[in-house]
């Protein structure tokens, strides 16, 4: 085999492509790789990577048969592949057939071509999924100061999964859906709650500010202290197996501790008043709940069964104001 650089002589790789395009049996692939020569001339196999491979094609009188040495080089693995006696008859091996003048015009061998078509159908693959879910982000800003709301959660109930947003507002969510519905919510603002077009491009959402006024709420220590180490005056009755305390009612009962009376409307009906004060300025808590029902009306009492008791405390004094301003008894 003979392998030049540069020859005047050689059938160019447009030829070459320009054969092979239509449909061609095998004898019309063995005249291409021959190179349709006549008197051992050199001819232009394939041209790849800025480098031009030539081949001697042995030739004896014209029209006979031709034998055709050829030491194929991949550009891409750097394997050089003999094809003597491969191409040497009319019938090819099915290693050297069509793929061949593939091999020849491509430049790369067929491992290397079947590699590089599951590399490019892989990256096609991937770019069809980045094409179906695409990626939005979404800005969160406070509705009157367009400052962003951080760290709120931002909730999908149709797929019921969530996230956050960031330290700049944003979020981002990846959907092939063109809209998607959208729970937004953050302490001190109202609860968003929208389907968004993903068409849009920029996609804002505005949070309404809203300020809520809760309920008060007290915390007491049901002490078991002495009572010289506590801060304030509690006075405790024991109902619990005392027969000694006399009394139908409840109001009654108290009316034993001293400071705490009984102010009676009728039989069964008791109000306690604690240093001259009753109704609504003396606050009444049963399992830390407040009770008003005796503070609206003469015939209404306590309204407490002295049977559910085992123990009352009584406060007097300004620690009474811990439980409310209403507290003064």
């Amino acid at each position: 085999m003979n392998v030049l650089e540069k020859s005047n002589s050689a059938l160019c790789h447009e030829d070459i492509e320009q054969q092979v395009s239509g449909e061609i049996d095998r004898v019309t692939i063995y005249r291409i790789l021959q190179g349709f020569c006549d008197d051992g001339k050199v001819h232009k196999i394939f041209g790849e990577n800025g480098k031009t491979y030539y081949a001697l094609c042995h030739a004896c009188s014209a029209g006979n048969h031709h034998d055709t040495h050829l030491h194929f080089h991949c550009v891409k693995c750097n394997t050089v592949t003999c094809m003597d006696e491969q191409i040497a008859a009319p019938e090819l091996s099915p290693k050297y057939s069509i793929s061949s003048v593939s091999c020849l015009i491509s430049g790369y061998c067929p491992d290397c071509q079947s590699l590089l078509k599951t590399i490019c159908l892989a990256l096609l693959f991937c770019f069809t999924q980045l094409n179906v879910l695409a990626q939005h982000q979404i800005n969160v800003l406070d509705k009157i100061t367009r400052e962003p709301v951080v760290f709120a959660n931002v909730y999908y109930p149709d797929t019921k999964t969530g996230t956050y947003t960031d330290a700049n507002g944003k979020f981002s969510v990846n959907t092939s859906n063109q809209s998607l519905l959208v729970q937004v919510s953050s302490i001190g603002y109202k609860t968003f709650l929208e389907t968004l077009s993903l068409q849009e491009k920029n996609l804002t959402i505005y949070m309404e500010q809203s300020a809520h006024e809760l309920q008060e709420i007290i915390v007491s220590d049901n002490s078991s202290k002495l009572q010289g180490e506590n801060v304030m005056n509690v006075e405790k009755l024991n109902l619990a197996n005392n027969a000694s305390i006399q009394g139908i009612s409840l109001s009654e009962k108290l009316s034993t501790v001293a400071g705490v009376d009984n102010f009676t409307t009728g039989a069964g009906i008791g109000k306690p008043v604690i240093r001259g004060l009753s109704g609504n300025r003396i606050a009444v808590f049963s399992q830390g709940m407040r009770i008003e029902n005796q503070q609206w009306g003469d015939e209404h009492g306590l309204g407490l069964d002295e049977n559910g008791y085992e123990q009352v405390e009584i406060i007097k004094g300004p620690a009474s104001l811990l439980y409310g301003g209403d507290a003064l008894g």
